[in-house]
């Protein structure tokens, strides 16, 4: 019978084994999210904390060696046993551990913004904690049976079904060890979570806990464990502390997400990983069922091998008569792998194996499967966050139209199975998120420092420009309107023989003289919410504006116009409109200039033109703006024609 049974078994695995071999152990239904994270001394991470979004992508900007690809790793580096952390050992000098640690005081800060009790200060070891926030609702039966009581016990010791896990290593621990927050006895710690039942029982009677007292969930039987634990601090003085978790690792590590670190560096293994990942849903249904199936067996196969062993127990014992009795537990374990990846190609005849393809291969079956997991369907009730995908620049080798196809495939991965976190230098991704949703990575001290990014939606609409232009420059030069939108630029290269962009330098048009004092205002609120300084910002304006501050320069005796040499406009009415002038013509326009529009020069140098030469207004010089600043710009040619106050401005920049 017994062999009959595992027979049925086998040949019940066999049956769907082709569905099971593209999976990896699944979460047992609990939705954990990761809310916040944090990072004590782990590389250029020495005091982060930052907070997360379940279902939009989580985007991290930044320049090159800000901490970006650290912070990703830090995250699989709380949940993964296989991610590798390094500490200097003798002969080994490489440690992962920041060079300088986070002072005392800064460290206890920390716990204090996540209304956390302080963990012992160490130094030279580095901490990593996650704030996980779990659906009530998500707590299943399975849960409830199978996870430790430690792990039952801090869930319950918070509010808002909050969980927070500490993992720390030291020099002594490369691998980390593990901890829960909890409510535990003040003074003399009970440890309840790994004490047996008769402790319970007995802490239960010394604390004069009746039966009544004791919620008893299946409202039967006796009382589990928990249900102990629960009435017996409920009787006891306790505040919230830290509680090693031995068996987090080997009992309850599979009810948190799976974490993946994802760039192009594609190997065989991150392959069959990212399928593994992608074919999970599919799997669930099948896996839950043979479970149930095995379990069953077990208990069958169980209640037979010992009725067997109790009938031979005298013949077994002949020689050690103390031992009456044995008995023995049998269970079937399921777990699934991806055993292959086969493909098939234009150019081969048959399955051909992932393994003997190229790396351009790989990475584009990679990419497959992240896009096939993007367009799984699923219902709202069945969203449970099962893992969490860390991209790291993943725009790389994509031109621009694949990065606009490939974020709404993180757009759509967050919103199902993924709790999605994106590293970029890509402005498509920047350009397509609200603002609010970006956080910007910097450098402070040699550091990482996180700032969060404000909604200024409206800021950027009326100034016509996008959210990668705050992030991705160094400086801005801010110019008040389309003609100098135009010369600008041109003149930047002109003198330099290299552009603004080249230089980091981003080129704000404020409007026009009726806009312009009212964007400046707007312009310098948006800097403050990107932690620019008055630094980072040049004014050119024209005279007339009346505004004076130690980074604007005023051109002109009252604008641009009038700054620019008699020589050049000279050659310009010249080319445009078959006139010959001589300075004297410009002499006397100059005269004549005065602080309103009717006076300004190029109003009263086109009122002249349209007077000597016989045509139409517009026909002659164009209207002033964009058209005139094209005119200008098609005469310069040489840099000394430069008014010089704006080749002073560019040597300041």
């Amino acid at each position: 019978m017994f062999l009959k049974n595992c027979t049925n078994l086998y040949l019940f695995v066999r049956k769907i084994k082709p569905i099971i071999d593209s999976a990896v152990p699944l979460i047992k239904n609990i939705n954990m999210i990761l809310e916040r994270l944090a990072i004590i001394n782990y590389k250029s991470c020495k005091n982060v904390i930052v907070d997360l979004q379940p279902d939009i992508p989580n985007v991290f900007i930044g320049i090159n060696d800000a901490g970006k690809s650290v912070f990703l790793k830090a995250i699989c580096l709380l949940l993964e046993t296989d991610s590798t952390f390094h500490i200097a050992k003798e002969g080994q000098l490489t440690s992962d551990i920041s060079n300088t640690g986070i002072s005392e005081l800064d460290y206890n800060s920390i716990f204090e913004k996540l209304n956390l009790p302080i963990f012992n200060f160490t130094e030279n070891t580095t901490t990593i904690i996650g704030e996980f926030k779990i659906e009530e609702k998500d707590i299943s039966e399975d849960f409830v049976e199978s996870s430790t009581n430690i792990l039952k016990w801090s869930i319950e010791s918070l509010t808002e079904n909050k969980l927070y896990i500490l993992k720390q290593f030291t020099k002594e621990n490369s691998s980390g060890k593990y901890f829960v927050c909890l409510k535990e006895t003040k003074s003399n710690p009970l440890q309840l979570w790994s004490q047996n039942q008769t402790f319970l029982k007995d802490k239960k009677g010394e604390l004069d806990i009746s039966n009544d007292e004791v919620v008893n969930e299946n409202k039967k039987g006796r009382f589990k464990n928990i249900e102990l634990i629960r009435a017996i601090y409920s009787k006891s003085d306790v505040e919230l502390s830290w509680a090693e978790h031995k068996d987090f690792v080997k009992k309850d590590k599979g009810f948190f997400p799976v974490c993946r670190y994802i760039d192009w560096n594609v190997t065989l293994k991150d392959v069959e990983k990212l399928a593994a990942d992608s074919m999970a849903s599919k799997i669930e249904g099948y896996k839950n069922t043979l479970q149930t199936s095995a379990k069953e067996l077990s208990e069958t196969v169980t209640q037979e091998v010992n009725q067997e062993l109790a009938g031979k127990a005298g013949n077994l014992f002949e020689e050690l008569p103390n031992i009456t009795a044995i008995k023995a537990a049998v269970s079937f374990n399921i777990e699934e792998n991806v055993s292959d990846i086969m493909i098939n190609k234009t150019s081969s005849d048959g399955d051909i194996r992932l393994e003997s393809q190229g790396e351009g291969v790989k990475k584009q079956i990679w990419f497959a499967f992240i896009k096939w997991a993007s367009l799984q369907k699923i219902t709202t009730e069945d969203i449970r966050k099962k893992f969490l995908w860390c991209f790291d620049e993943p725009e790389i080798h994509l031109y621009p139209a694949a990065q606009r196809d490939l974020y709404n495939i993180l757009k759509k991965l967050s919103q199902s199975y993924y709790q999605v976190f994106v590293s970029t230098h890509s402005t498509i991704f920047v350009d397509r998120l609200n603002i609010k949703n970006i956080k910007r990575f910097t450098l402070k001290d040699g550091y990482s420092e996180i700032l969060e990014c404000s909604n200024v939606e409206d800021v950027l609409n009326s100034l016509k420009v996008k959210s990668s232009d705050f992030l991705f420059y160094d400086k801005f030069l801010c110019v008040e309107g389309p003609t100098e939108e135009i010369l600008i630029p041109y003149f930047y290269e002109l003198y330099f023989g290299r552009t603004l962009m080249q230089d980091s330098i981003q080129l704000i048009n404020l409007g026009g003289k009726d806009e312009c004092k009212k964007n400046k205002t707007m312009f310098e609120e948006l800097l403050k919410n990107f932690q620019k300084s008055e630094e980072h910002v040049y004014y050119l304006l024209d005279s007339d504006s009346a505004l004076s501050a130690k980074n604007i320069t005023l051109i002109g005796t009252y604008d641009l116009e009038d700054s620019i040499d008699d020589s050049v406009w000279i050659e310009v009415l010249k080319e445009c409109c078959g006139l010959n002038y001589d300075e004297s013509v410009f002499r006397e326009i100059r005269k004549d200039l005065k602080n309103d529009r009717e006076h300004k020069f190029y109003k009263l140098l086109s009122d002249k033109v349209y007077l000597d030469s016989n045509k139409e207004k517009k026909a002659c010089l164009p209207s002033k703006g964009e058209k005139s600043g094209k005119l200008i710009k098609s005469v310069i040619k040489d840099k000394q024609n430069i008014p010089s106050v704006i080749t002073t401005l560019f040597q300041s920049l």
